[in-house]
This record gives C-alpha cells, sequence and structure tokens, in this order.
C-alpha cells in the first residue's frame, strides 16, 4: 500500500494533501452519491471493513456536503461506518499478531482510521443536527426533528455505536502502531464520541444511565490502557464551563475512572485543572465546578480526603461559592470518614483542622458561606459528628450569629441550635439544677477517690501521674481561659528565661516536680511557663490554636518534666559520680536536650504500669465528671440561645417565625423551662396575616399539650393528662394569651382533638367531683369550658343550672374570680358577630334564679372592701344581666338605687349636685363611680344594639307578613276569574290554605306593638335609629334622670384629683368618665377639655394609658369632636412611662391603619419612636410604617414632613437617631417615581434650610436613595439649590459616595450623567455657579416639576375619590381590652353610621394618590362635616 491516511484537523485539509498522505481524488456530486451509496454497500457486504479502502470518497463527499442532503442520507452513511467498526471487532482480533509484516500493519491501520474518520464524523454532524445546531435538519421546527430522530431510531443507534467503541476499544490495537502507542489523534477521535453524547441535556435522566455507563467505559479505556488522562481532564474541566447539566454525571464519571479503572491520580488533575482554570473566578464557572466537586464529596469522600490540600486555598478565594463548595466537602468527609472512635492521632488532627475551618467561616464576609457553614454543623450534628468538647464553644459562636444582619444566617443559626438540641449527647431531659447538683455530687466523690489514691505509698510516678491529671487538665484549662494570657508577665517569663543557664534551667524542673507532687498547680504552671524558653520555637507553634490544643500542649510538657525529665535526671547524676562533672554534665545536657526537642510534639505511648484499683476509679470518675461539665456547658449555652431565639418570634421573617416555633417547640420538649416564655409568645402569632405561621403555633401546641405520651393508657387516663396540661399553661397566660387560647381550643373542639371525654373531665374538675381536684384547678376548668362553649355552645346553654349552682354557690361567693368566670361562660349563651336571623333573641325572666343570685352577690360584697376583684366580678355580672335578662334597666335602676342608700350623700339645700359631698370611704366611692359608669356604658349598648337590632327583627317580619298578605289577595283575584268547573273542590282548598297563612300572620301581629300597622313601614329602622340615638343624647346621662343626676358625682371626682386623692379612685372615675361620654355626645363634648387634662397631667402612668385607649374608643365614636384634640393625642408618645408610650402607639396604629385619624404633621413623633429605647416601642414604630409603606404613596406623601421635622434643630434629634430613623424609612419608598420626586423636594429643602446639621442630614437621606438615570438627572438639575453647601466636607464627602455607588454599572447613559455631574461639582467647587446657568437649572427645574404633577402621559390627573365606610376597632385590638373599663366593641349598632358622622377624608385620599404633594410648602385641604 502506498499511501499513509493521517487523521486530519480539519476535514477539508484532506482535499490538499500531500504524498505520500491519501487525497481524496473526488467529490461526487448530489445526483451521483445515491448510486455510489449503494455500491460502497455492496463492498461493505463482501469485502467488510477493508471496504473502505476503495469507498472513502464516497463516504467522505457525503461528510462535505452535509448540509445539502437529507438527513436519511447522513443515517445511511453512519450505518455503513458503523458496520466497518463492527467488521472490524470481529476481524481484527485475529489479524493483530505480533509477527505481522510491515505491510498488513499498515493496511490495517489505515482501514481503522479511515473507518473510524467517517464513523466519527458521520455520527457528530447526525447529533449536532439532532442536538437542533443545524437548523438545515428540518427547517420546519423541532417538533418535526424530534418526530423524524424517532422514526430513525437515534436512542438505539446511539446504543449501538457506543457498544461498538466499547468493544473496539478492547482490541489490542495499539499494536498497529511503531511503536505500540495508539496516536493521541486517533485516541481522541474516539472519544469525541462520548464528549458528543454527553452535551445532551437529557444524558442526566435515569433512562440514559446505561449510555452513561457505557460512556464511563470507554473513557476508562482510554485513559488506562491510552494514556488520555490529560486530554480527559482538560476536556472534562471545559465541558464543565460549558453545560450545567454536566456536574453529576461527570462527576460519576470521574469517580469510576478512579474506583473503576485505577486512575488514581486523575481527580488530582481534574481538580488541579479546575484550580487554574481563569472560569473558576466567574460566577457561572464557580457554581458549575462547585456542584461537580460537591457530587464527588458525597459520594466518594475517600477520594477528596488526599486532596484536600487542593481545595483549602479556595477557602480564601472568591466567589463565595467555591468556598461553600469546599466547606460542603469538608462536611462530607467529616460525616462518612472522620466520625470513628477509633481513628488514629493524624486523622484526628486533620479533623481538628476541619472544624477549625468551619468555626472561622462563621464568621465570613459573605452571608451566603456563613449560613452554609452553619448548615454544615447541622448535618455534622444531625449525623452525631461534632466531638462532645466541642458543643460548648460551637454554641457560643452560633448564639452570636443568632445577631447576623443576614436573615438567611440567622435562620440557619436557628435550625443549627434545633439540630444540636435533638442529637445532643446528653439527654432527653436537661434540668440545668438538676445537673449542677449532680455534677456537686460527682466533683465530690472526684475529690475521695484521688485523696484515696494519693495516700498509697510506693506508688510510681507514672502511676501518680495518672493520679494527678485530670486535676492538673482542670486547672490547666481555667488558666488558659482566663482573661489574663498575661502577655506582660509572658515577656518578663521570656526575658529571664533568656538569662536562664542549664543549672538553673535543672533547679526550675525539679521544683515543677515538687509543686506538682504538692498540688500546687499554680505555681506549677508559672514555672512552666518560664520553662517553656527551653524548647526553641515551643511557643510560636501554639500562637493561634485553639483552647483543646493548648491544653493538650501544655499536659504534654508537663508530663515531660514530671515523668520522663526525672528519670533522665537521675542517670545524669550516677553518671557525674563516676566521670568528669563538668564535661559529662555538658554533653548529658545536650544529648537530653535533644531528645527534648524530638519528643516534644510526638504521641507517645503511655507507660504500660499496673495501676491500683482506687487510680482506675478515679480515672473513670474524671471522665464522668468531665462528662457532666460539658452537659452544663451545653444546658447553660442553649438556655442563653432560648432567650435571643424567642426574641424573633416578631421579626417580621415568616421562615425565621416558623423555625422559631420549631425551636421553642423542641426546646419544651427537652425540659428548659426558659423557652415557656416564648411558648406564651407564640399565642399572640395566632392574629398574624400569614397563614403558615398560625399552622406552626397550632401544630406545636397541639404537639406540646395534646399528644400524650405513648405510656399513659388511652381513654380516661389521656383526657385526665390533657386537661391537666391545659389547665397548667392557662394558669400562666395573661388576658390576651387566653383570648389567643381560646381560638385553638376552638380549633380543637371542632376537629375532634378535644372530645368528650376531655369536656366530661372539665366538668368534672369543676364541680370538685374529680377526687384531689383544688379550688385552683376547679377555675381553671371552667375557663377551658367557657373556651369550648365558644365552638360549641349547647355545653353551657344545657348545664346552666350546674353553673348556677356550682359557681354562683356559697364557694363561690367567697372567690370573685370564680363569679367573673362563671359570668364570663354563661356570656357565651349571647350570640357573637352579626345577627341576621329572624328567631327571636334568647332572653330569661327578670326573676331567673341566675339574675337573682347575682344581685344578691353584688350587693352582698358592695361594702366588702377586702375583696379586690370586686370591680371585675361585678362588671361581668352587669354583662350577663344585660344581655341575657329580659328587663335588665329595671333590675340595674333597682341595683342603683339599692347602691346609693349605701352611700351617705349630703347635699345642702340649693346647692348644685355638682357640690355634693361624699362622707364615706374612698373604695365605696370607687364603687359607686364604677356602677354609674359601667351601668351607662350597658344601657347604651343596650339600646344602641340589642334593642335596635330587636327593632330590625320585627321589622323584617313585619315586611314579610306584608308580602305574604299581598300574595294572598293576588292569588284569590285569580281564582274569581276561573270557570265554575271543579268550583266546589277547588273552593274549599283555596279557603284552607287561606285561612293557614292568615292565622299564621295573625298570630305574629299579635306580638307588635298596637301602633304597628299591618303593611309596616320598610323605612320604620331610620325613624327607630333616630328615635334611640335621641334618647342615648338626652335620657340616659344627661337630663333628670337617675343616671344623669349621678353623673356629676363622676366629673366632681375627676375635676378635684387635690380633693380625692385615692389612686384607685381617681382611675375608677377616669374610665367611668370615658364611658360616660361613649354615650352622648353633648356630655363628651362639655368633658373632652378635663378628659385631656387628666391624660397630661395625672401623675398616675395606669391612669394616663387607661384614658389613651379611651380616647382611641371615642375617636372611633365621636370623630368630629376628637379631631381638634389630636395633637395632644399625639404627644403622649414622649411620654415618661414606656407603658404610656406603647399604649399610644398601639392604639395609634390601630387608628390610622384603618383610617379613623388622618395622618398629619405629628407623624414625625411617630417616627421617633424608632428609636425608642424599648425595644418593643420601637418594633411596633417600624412596624406601622411599613404597614404605611403598603398603602399607596401614604408614606411618601408624609416623608418630607418627617424630614423637615426631625432636621429642624429645634427638634434636637441626635445625628445618629436621625440617622437610623432615615435609613429604616428609606428603604420602604420603592417606587422610582417617588425616588425622583423625593430628589427634587429634598434639593429644594436645602434653599430653605439656614443651618449646617440641616444639610447635613439633607445630604444623607439623599445618599439613602436608589438613583436610576431619571433620578441622578434631577440631581443634576437641581445643583443649584446644593451647589454652594458642597464647600461643607461633610456633604461634599457624601455627594462623591453618591456619585461613586451610582458609577458601579457599565450603562453609558448613567456614566454620562455621572461624570457631568461631577464635573459641574467640580466647577461649583472652584469658580461658583453663574448667574445663567442657576436660570437655566432653576427653570429645567421647574419644567420636571410640571411635569410631574401633570403625570408622565401629559394628561392632567383627577384626584381620586374613594368613598370610605366607618370602621370601629375589632374585639382584640387595645380599645376592646377589657380591665381597662371600655369594651366599645359591643356597644356599636348598625345604626351609628347613620347618628355620627365622620371626618370627611376625600381631600386626603386625594392628595395621597398625588406624586408630587409637597408637604414643605402646602397642606392638605380638610373638608369636614358637622354633627348634626
Amino acid at each position: 500500500m502506498d499511501f499513509e491516511f493521517a487523521i486530519p484537523l480539519s476535514i477539508d485539509d484532506l482535499l490538499h494533501n500531500e504524498s505520500p498522505l491519501y487525497v481524496v481524488q473526488e467529490v461526487a456530486s448530489l445526483r451521483e452519491l445515491r448510486v455510489k451509496i449503494e455500491l460502497s454497500g455492496r463492498a461493505l457486504t463482501q469485502d467488510g471493513c477493508f471496504f473502505i479502502l476503495e469507498h472513502f470518497d464516497t463516504l467522505y463527499s457525503h461528510l462535505v456536503q452535509c448540509k445539502e442532503l437529507d438527513v436519511r442520507d447522513l443515517v445511511a452513511v453512519l450505518h455503513q461506518a458503523l458496520g466497518g467498526v463492527e467488521n472490524m471487532v470481529s476481524c481484527f482480533p485475529g489479524l493483530i499478531t505480533d509477527d505481522m509484516d510491515a505491510d498488513q500493519r499498515k493496511k490495517m491501520l489505515n482501514v481503522a482510521k479511515m473507518n473510524m474518520f467517517i464513523f466519527c464524523y458521520a455520527f457528530r454532524i447526525v447529533e449536532d443536527k439532532r442536538m437542533g445546531k443545524d437548523m438545515l435538519f428540518d427547517i420546519k421546527g423541532r417538533k418535526k426533528t424530534a418526530k423524524s430522530v424517532e422514526h430513525f431510531g437515534w436512542d438505539e443507534d446511539r446504543n449501538r455505536v457506543l457498544f461498538a467503541l466499547y468493544a473496539f476499544v478492547q482490541i489490542p490495537i495499539q499494536k498497529l502502531w511503531n511503536p505500540p502507542v495508539v496516536d493521541e489523534e486517533f485516541v481522541s477521535l474516539v472519544s469525541n464520541i462520548c464528549y458528543k453524547v454527553l452535551e445532551d441535556p437529557g444524558i442526566s435522566s435515569v433512562k440514559l444511565k446505561p449510555m452513561r455507563e457505557s460512556i464511563f467505559q470507554i473513557l476508562g479505556t482510554l485513559v488506562s490502557r491510552f494514556q488520555h488522562g490529560l486530554s480527559c481532564t482538560v476536556k472534562i474541566v471545559q465541558l464543565l464551563k460549558i453545560y450545567e447539566h454536566l456536574c453529576t454525571p461527570l462527576a460519576e464519571c470521574v469517580i469510576a475512572l478512579v474506583q473503576d479503572y485505577g486512575c488514581r491520580g486523575f481527580l488530582r488533575e481534574v481538580v488541579r485543572e479546575i484550580s487554574e482554570s481563569e472560569s473558576i473566578y466567574d460566577s457561572n464557572g464557580a457554581k458549575t465546578f462547585s456542584l461537580f466537586l460537591t457530587e464527588i464529596g458525597k459520594n466518594a469522600s475517600d477520594l477528596v480526603l488526599p486532596i484536600m490540600s487542593f481545595l483549602l486555598p479556595h477557602l480564601e478565594s472568591d466567589p463565595y461559592t467555591m468556598r461553600n463548595c469546599v466547606l460542603e466537602i469538608m462536611g462530607e468527609v467529616l460525616v462518612q470518614i472522620l466520625s470513628s472512635e477509633t481513628m488514629n492521632e493524624e486523622l484526628r488532627e486533620t479533623r481538628n483542622i476541619f472544624l477549625d475551618h468551619l468555626h472561622d467561616h462563621l464568621l465570613d464576609t459573605n452571608a451566603y458561606v456563613r449560613s452554609k457553614s452553619l448548615k454544615v454543623w447541622q448535618r455534622l450534628a444531625q449525623e452525631k459528628s461534632i466531638p462532645i468538647s466541642s458543643f460548648g464553644s460551637l454554641l457560643k459562636d452560633v448564639v452570636e450569629r443568632l445577631h447576623d444582619s443576614s436573615w438567611t444566617v440567622v435562620r440557619s443559626a436557628v435550625q443549627l441550635v434545633k439540630s444540636i438540641l435533638e442529637n445532643n449527647p446528653f439527654g432527653a431531659k436537661m434540668d440545668l439544677n438538676t445537673v449542677r447538683e449532680k455534677l456537686a455530687i460527682e466533683e465530690a466523690t472526684l475529690a475521695k477517690l484521688q485523696e484515696e489514691s494519693c495516700n498509697m505509698e510506693n506508688m510510681t510516678r507514672a502511676q501518680r501521674w495518672e493520679v494527678l491529671v485530670p486535676s492538673i487538665t482542670l486547672f490547666v484549662e481555667e488558666a488558659l481561659q482566663s482573661d489574663s494570657a498575661n502577655k506582660e508577665s509572658s515577656d518578663q517569663n521570656e526575658e529571664e528565661a533568656n538569662d536562664m543557664n542549664e543549672v538553673e534551667m535543672m533547679k526550675t524542673l525539679k521544683e515543677i516536680r515538687e509543686c506538682i507532687d504538692k498540688k500546687e498547680f499554680e505555681k506549677a504552671m508559672k514555672l512552666v511557663r518560664r520553662t517553656e524558653k527551653m524548647f526553641p520555637g515551643a511557643s510560636e507553634l501554639r500562637q493561634d490554636k485553639r483552647l483543646e490544643w493548648q491544653v493538650d500542649y501544655f499536659i504534654k510538657l508537663i508530663k515531660k518534666i514530671y515523668i520522663e525529665m526525672s528519670e533522665e535526671a537521675n542517670d545524669e547524676d550516677k553518671e557525674n559520680v563516676n566521670n568528669d562533672e563538668e564535661e559529662k554534665k555538658k554533653e548529658s545536657n545536650k544529648k537530653s536536650k535533644k531528645r527534648r526537642l524530638q519528643n516534644l510534639h510526638q504521641c507517645e505511648d503511655e507507660m504500660k504500669v499496673e495501676e491500683p484499683e482506687s487510680v482506675q476509679k478515679a480515672a473513670i470518675q474524671t471522665r464522668v465528671v468531665q462528662y457532666i461539665k460539658d452537659c452544663v456547658t451545653f444546658a447553660e449555652e442553649i438556655e442563653k440561645a432560648i432567650t435571643v431565639i424567642s426574641s424573633l418570634l416578631h421579626c417580621g421573617q415568616i421562615h425565621v417565625v416558623q423555625d422559631t416555633i420549631e425551636f421553642l417547640t423542641t426546646a419544651s420538649m427537652f425540659g428548659f423551662d426558659q423557652s415557656n416564655t416564648g411558648i406564651k409568645q407564640m399565642l399572640l402569632l395566632l392574629w398574624s396575616s400569614e397563614a403558615s405561621v398560625k399552622e406552626a403555633v397550632a401544630l406545636s401546641y397541639k404537639t406540646l399539650y395534646l399528644d400524650i405520651q405513648p405510656e399513659i393508657p388511652s381513654g380516661r387516663a389521656q383526657a385526665i393528662e390533657i386537661v391537666r396540661n391545659l389547665s397548667k399553661l392557662l394558669s400562666t397566660l395573661d388576658q390576651n394569651e387566653r383570648a389567643a387560647l381560646e381560638i385553638l381550643v376552638t380549633e380543637w373542639v371542632s376537629s375532634g382533638a378535644l372530645d368528650k371525654p376531655c369536656i366530661q373531665v372539665m366538668w368534672e374538675r369543676f364541680s370538685l367531683a374529680l377526687k384531689d381536684t383544688t379550688p385552683e384547678e376547679s377555675q381553671w376548668a371552667l375557663q377551658l369550658l367557657t373556651m369550648v362553649a365558644a365552638s360549641k355552645i349547647q355545653i353551657v346553654q344545657t348545664n346552666i343550672d350546674v353553673l348556677v349552682k356550682v359557681g354562683l354557690s356559697e364557694r363561690g361567693q367567697r372567690q370573685s374570680l370564680i363569679i367573673q368566670d362563671t359570668c364570663k361562660a354563661l356570656l357565651k349563651l349571647v350570640p357573637s358577630g352579626r345577627v341576621t336571623s329572624d328567631d327571636e333573641p334568647l332572653r330569661y325572666p327578670q326573676d331567673h334564679i341566675m339574675f337573682q343570685t347575682l344581685l344578691e352577690i353584688i350587693k352582698d360584697g358592695f361594702t366588702s372592701i377586702e375583696d379586690k376583684h370586686y370591680e371585675r366580678m361585678a362588671e361581668e355580672a352587669l354583662d350577663v344581666i344585660y344581655m341575657l335578662s329580659e328587663n335588665p334597666d329595671v333590675t340595674c335602676e333597682n341595683l342603683l338605687k339599692y347602691i346609693m342608700d349605701q352611700v351617705c350623700v349630703k347635699s345642702s339645700d340649693g346647692e348644685s349636685s355638682d357640690s355634693q359631698e361624699l362622707s364615706c370611704r374612698a373604695e365605696i366611692v370607687a364603687r359607686l363611680v364604677f356602677f354609674i359608669g359601667h351601668i351607662a356604658y350597658r344601657q347604651w349598648v343596650h339600646l344602641d344594639k340589642f334593642v335596635f337590632r330587636e327593632l330590625k327583627r320585627r321589622n323584617r317580619l313585619r315586611e314579610k307578613f306584608a308580602e305574604e298578605s299581598n300574595d294572598l289577595k293576588a292569588k284569590a283575584a285569580s281564582l274569581k276569574t276561573k270557570k265554575k268547573k271543579g268550583k266546589d273542590k277547588n273552593d274549599v282548598n283555596e279557603s284552607v290554605l287561606q285561612n293557614s297563612v292568615l292565622s299564621a300572620s295573625h298570630i305574629l301581629l299579635e306580638k307588635q306593638e298596637p301602633d304597628d300597622g299591618i303593611g309596616g313601614d320598610i323605612a320604620a329602622d331610620d325613624a327607630e335609629a333616630e328615635y334611640i340615638n335621641s334618647v342615648c343624647e338626652s335620657e340616659i346621662v344627661t337630663g333628670q334622670s337617675l343616671l344623669g343626676q349621678l353623673s356629676s358625682i363622676v366629673v366632681s371626682v375627676c375635676a378635684n384629683p387635690h380633693k380625692y386623692t385615692d389612686i384607685k379612685l381617681q382611675a375608677t372615675a377616669s374610665l367611668s368618665l370615658t364611658k360616660l361620654m361613649l354615650v352622648s355626645s353633648d356630655f363628651c363634648e362639655r368633658h373632652l377639655q378635663l378628659a385631656f387634662t387628666m391624660m397630661e397631667k395625672s401623675v398616675v402612668p395606669q391612669i394616663r394609658s387607661n384614658l389613651v385607649y379611651a380616647m382611641g374608643d371615642l375617636a372611633n365614636r365621636f370623630p368630629n369632636l376628637i379631631e381638634p384634640w389630636t395633637k395632644h393625642f399625639y404627644s403622649r408618645l414622649g411620654d415618661k412611662s414606656s407603658q404610656v408610650r406603647q399604649d399610644t402607639i398601639l392604639v395609634l396604629k390601630h387608628l390610622i391603619t384603618n383610617e379613623m385619624v388622618k395622618v398629619r404633621g405629628q407623624i414625625s413623633d411617630l417616627a421617633l419612636c424608632i428609636v425608642d429605647p424599648e425595644p418593643q416601642i420601637s418594633c411596633m414604630a417600624s412596624s406601622l410604617f411599613e404597614e404605611l409603606s403598603k398603602k399607596g404613596n401614604t408614606l411618601y406623601n408624609v416623608m418630607p414632613d418627617i424630614i423637615s421635622r426631625l432636621s429642624n434643630p429645634s427638634a434636637e434629634v441626635e445625628e445618629e437617631k436621625f440617622q437610623t430613623i432615615m435609613k429604616f424609612l428609606m428603604q420602604l419608598i420603592q417606587k422610582d417615581r417617588q425616588m425622583e420626586s423625593l430628589v427634587d423636594k429634598l434639593c429644594q429643602r436645602f434653599r430653605a434650610s439656614t443651618h449646617e446639621r440641616q444639610w447635613c442630614d439633607l445630604a444623607y437621606c439623599l445618599s439613602l436613595l436608589q438613583y436610576s438615570d431619571r433620578s441622578l438627572r434631577r440631581l443634576l438639575e437641581n445643583l443649584p439649590c446644593y451647589g454652594e453647601k458642597l464647600t461643607v466636607p461633610m456633604i461634599y464627602d457624601t455627594f462623591n459616595d453618591i456619585l461613586y455607588q451610582a458609577g458601579k454599572t457599565q450603562k453609558p447613559e448613567r456614566l454620562q450623567i455621572v461624570e457631568e455631574l461631577k464635573s459641574k461639582i467640580s466647577e461649583c467647587l472652584q469658580k461658583g455657579l453663574p448667574e445663567g446657568d442657576a436660570t437655566r437649572f432653576e427653570s429645567g427645574t421647574a419644567d420636571s416639576q410640571s411635569q410631574d404633577s401633570d403625570g408622565s402621559d401629559g394628561k392632567k390627573r383627577l384626584p381620586a375619590r374613594t368613598p370610605r365606610r366607618t370602621q370601629k376597632i375589632g374585639t382584640r385590638t387595645p380599645a376592646t381590652v377589657r380591665g381597662r373599663g371600655r369594651g366599645r366593641g359591643q356597644g356599636r349598632g348598625q345604626n351609628s353610621r347613620r347618628r355620627n358622622t365622620r371626618v370627611s377624608s376625600s381631600s386626603e385620599q386625594s392628595s395621597s394618590e398625588s406624586d408630587d404633594e409637597d408637604v414643605f410648602t402646602k397642606k392638605t385641604a380638610r373638608n369636614r362635616r358637622g354633627r348634626r
């Protein structure tokens, strides 16, 4: 054969080769190809693989003209080439021998190269077309392309190709080369098929797993037999750069090459190639490489451990994804390899190094790396791979991460603490006090054992060391932990050690041993630190090491001195007796020094001596003590973590809150009492707007209180345990938390979690029928029954007699709290919410036993001053009478007359009632004042709500009867026109129907008042509402009514605090006054000044706080009356009492968010609360502004006013506080339009400001905005406003920072604006602003402002007018909290919006819709409608 085939770099090279290389003679035309391909096929059948020698040009012609050919022609070429390869697989093993002649070898080599060339190129072309890289493959779309490939069975062809390749590479084809080394080009040609298949995005699917395994086998053979390793590593890295989907397949490939084909250095080369790649510094490349390496670490950590030295440098590199990768790999290695108890010393040191790195990166600069480090620790905790000695230090670092600025890190830290607690090695229940007591006992036992073991005679030094080493270890650890690391003393020791000669050194060592024998460890430690310099480089070795490492270092050093050096000293003394002292001494010192340097940091086997039994017991006891100490440290750190994590319940981050709930649940189950505070706070989250948070709280409480331990038998025993758990919980809750628990109990009853056995146990405990039930447990059971009744009213309705007999019995009369809870249970009979049913409301006769009993209790206890709960009990009792009695007004009028008979009132003739003097005790007067206020309030609620509801019900019945009557008349008229056919029968039926309807309606009419007409008046509701309103205005607390006459007593007490000095009387009178004010607008208007005066000047914080809540109720009841006094309301935000401030912001938050009051100028006082020293107030203020930011432009509209007022020097706001407030508020402004307008307004404000501090504050606010191109343009246009202020260094630095941040972009438009602004600023600083430029800038600013006001589309906007309805404070808002003396939520009738008008908010709504309202220069017009 006179030619040699060389694999070309480019397919066109075969047309231009020179002899003796093979050259393609002719490229056949498209017409000739069909005929020639058939001839080639026949030749393949006849000659086998050798057909290629004659028909190579035919197949080559197909390849060079592939774009013009149909896919079927290309697949036909591939099939012929595949046939040639398969033929080579079958015939070459018999032809390739060691004694082949040169011509035969050359011929076979050419056949192999030519077949493989056509085969590989044809496969690549078809695969490219299948992947859509050649659009000529099917110009009509990929769907049809996929059909075509499926038609040709391409998946089967690919499998056949890979099988043929694998079989081919098993042939000893290297013998065809001389020397027997396969060309790299040939190997690359074969391997490229594998890499081409890997480019398919679907290669990682499960169904293609056999194909992946075939590729791994081919590549494994090429790497192991044909020196393809270097090229393969380069190709793998290249594929990773381009194809993200190959991370997992290539990781499997590398693992297979190393494990199955013995390519041990392959992974190292891949890692080195990745490290040297420039793509590792690119975010996408680093992400792919990290996924690839992490996959290897998870599935073959034993392969990664030897090459960790190549990966550790990436812990200091960017991007952060590589750091995360290395940390995750270290975690896998620690879990899978370095967690065994039988590790050698080298592996232990490696483990400690890895743990140190994980510790260090808890403080990484990148939040994602800190989070990843915490996640790795969490995995170690779950797999129990953390050494016991590391728990304390780890928890200390994790608790610090709970204060991290990134919520991602905080969440990971919470999850880690939870995992550590769940997988701790110390036990399932941890009572810290119990553990400490146990530690004291075990330490005493250890001391006793040590004393016994130390008293033994004839003990060797090694035995004594075993006894003393626990105490020495504890002392060394405490010494190193102390803050007195004594740099000064260490420097002094260093100087002394440098001056120490050999003789002094030996004396010091002897003194150390004597101190240890005498247990003078402190002195011995000082001497050891002096002798440390005897070992050059020793102190440098322990610098910057962990505490555990340094403790181990000193223990080994002391052991050397105590045991081994003492023996060496004895040998030296014997030698000095027989030889020349000085020479031998120097020589021995050199030898001993050399031995010490060699052995100091090596782990030596302990001397094998038989230890006495007491020594062994002491060693075991030492380990026990150390274990308990670790347990105490662990429990203490967990308690610290619980305190911090509990504060995250109200952080606002949903996922963090959910993780916090899960952690507190776990901590409670492990017996940590500190979690109880957080568990109770969780209840308040049931009012969260997030359903996932509410579900997490419900699941937590169900787990803690309803899921009983399996050892308790089911049935009654479990019911008793559940009730006991709930009662114990109930005893620790406050009023708001109990209201939240009622929600849970209601859900549990509805779902069946609290079943009938539990309810039966509650009744038994309440009635004391259950043995060993205490009065407190009886009361808690009654409270639980009240909560259950919220879901099942029948529970109370069918047991009224039991409640009266037990709760209002003689035992109840001695305990006002029992009566109070009984009344709450009875109030569950009153339906909650809006009642639309036409059924007659549930009312009991006036002489019912429950009312008679309650009246007797109230009367008998009126003069009993010792009862501290009387007022609350009486309040509930009056509520029961008014809500369930048929004639509550008569009953309470008689009660008031009785009470007045008990109170001595002396009035002089001719004097008004205002001058009445009360001659009885202050406690009795306080109760009288209470009854006056509360009865008036309940009378108003009764009229406004229940009476009005009953009138509406009767109106509906009248309307219904009128409709029935009209229908009946119409039907009778239609019957008269019918024919006589069937007359008798029909008349009988009709008369029966008519009589039945009329009789039923007649019965209803008999129940109406005599004045009611049969037809009724549909508009009667309005008249009745007006009538009830007039009664409330003029007949309850005003005029000559009983309450009207008594109201002067309340006013007199409030107006004369110097005369009525009792604090309780003042508090009760203030609440009663506000209740009276709720009834009548006239009474309210006359006494508003008195109420606000008390709210401002009262010295009792509780009175001021109660009045704040009351003013919230009044703002909802009479908004027009309260509106002029709003500034006095806001002034309570600066109250000295933190409780008053908290209550004020709570009420204002409700009023503002529900649009009951306007967001006016005093909003800056609310902004100041963001930096309030009380964390809860700060959190509430922040929450308010976050809600405002979600209400359109509300927050944006008040921002200029806030900035103006807080930056005013007269406000005296500290600069740091101002910046904190603005930093928080500015981040809530997200709309670009709002930011642009703020830039304009802040720049304009520079001109109106006169103080440098104001300029600095305005500049700081500008630096907080996110700048778009338009915002920067606004900043440039307004340069005349602030140009002259740039001479102030702080302002100049701020604007420089703005330009620096804005310049971090690649947008040429923005860069151009930044450069222009920089030049203008420089011009201002150097030359000043010319008048022409100033005029031009001002006109530009004016134009931009006019455009903003007109809208971006050039059209004038009309103010939106949104109707608003009167809203009321809900049942759990501060305005209706019981105990504050209010309850306004129950007194809001549906007719109130017809009686009371609200401040019109149309103008405010209009202004909130405008983006460019200038709060600095104008105020929003306020339209009000007066009360009629």
